[in-house]
Formats: structure tokens, sequence, C-alpha cells
């Protein structure tokens, strides 16, 4: 693959696709410097395209650059806000951070945008979970659970802040569906 987009680069240097796939591939075998050059120099032509900026954020994620990574995630949502991955990744890092307020709202801009977009009501859960608002973080598991009834990881954090909340039976339920849907 790296030698078919050389191919083409030599051909056009600024072929956007070219430019994007030979970035990732360089991100996804470990190389980040040149990832990230190639990245931005494919942002450098074409500024305007959310979807760069995610992959930049993602390579950042990748090499520790929480900051960065959130800023390009947000210029990616500039330019598309409607763009609820990027949101959700923001929530991610946010969360990392330990910043649950600014997670919350990341993840409730998600929920805003795609109320089917089941992560962000886990993701949600687990920020409520973190900082001890046990009630809340149950409404958005039930809700991961409702939405994909078979997502073994909801019915695991489902059970497991209801058996914080000591509410046991109800707790069992939820460990034995999550076991149905994945008997390991």
């Amino acid at each position: 693959a790296e030698n078919i987009y050389r191919k083409i680069l030599k051909q056009i240097p600024d072929h956007p696709d070219a430019l994007h796939m030979l970035g990732m591939l360089y991100y996804q075998t470990g190389k980040y410097d040149v990832s990230i050059k190639m990245i931005d120099r494919l942002i450098d032509i074409q500024p305007n395209t959310a979807f760069y900026y995610c992959s930049r954020a993602t390579v950042l994620t990748a090499i520790g650059d929480v900051t960065e990574a959130i800023v390009s995630y947000e210029k990616a949502n500039s330019l598309q806000p409607d763009l609820a991955e990027a949101y959700y990744n923001i929530g991610i890092l946010q969360r990392q951070s330990c910043d649950y307020d600014s997670a919350i709202q990341s993840y409730e801009k998600v929920i805003g945008l795609k109320t089917d977009f089941v992560l962000s009501y886990n993701a949600l859960g687990y920020v409520y979970r973190d900082i001890e608002q046990l009630e809340k973080a149950e409404i958005q598991f039930r809700k991961s659970v409702e939405f994909r009834p078979q997502h073994v990881e909801s019915y695991l954090n489902l059970a497991n802040v209801l058996r914080e909340r000591n509410r046991l039976d109800d707790a069992f339920i939820h460990y034995q569906k999550a076991i149905q849907f994945d008997p390991h």
C-alpha cells in the first residue's frame, strides 16, 4: 500500500486521498512523526475537511498529546458541527484527564446529535460512576441497554452500578443477561 500511495504522490504530489491514506498507514505502523507530517501537509492543502482533523487527533492521542488532540477534534467540530464522533472522542480525552464536567458536556452533545450512539451512554455512565453519582450512572447504563439490548458491556456496567448501590437482586439479573450474550 505504501508503494502505491508513493507512486500516486510522485505523479500528483498533493493528492488528498493518497496523503491521508499514507498518513494513516504510518499511524498504524507506529511511525507517528511521519504520520503527523503527512496529515499536516494534507490539512495545509485542504484546511476545511473535518475528517482530516479527526485523523490528526487520532495520531496525537496515540503519542499522548491530549491537549492538541482536543484542539484538533474541536477544529473538526467547528467545520462540521454535527460530527458526533469527534465530540465522543473529546469526551474520552476529557475523562482521561479527569475533566469530568467537560466530558459530561461532550457526551451530552453526542447524545443530542445521535440519540442511538450507544457508546456515549456507556461513557457518560462511566463519568457519573467516576464522580460517584451512581443514580445518574445507572440511568445512562439503562439507556445503553435499551438502545442496544445485546451489548454485553452495557449489562456489566449496569450490574456493577446496581451492585454498588446494594441492589443485588437486580444486579444479579443483569450479570445473567451479560452471560447470556457472552458466556465467557
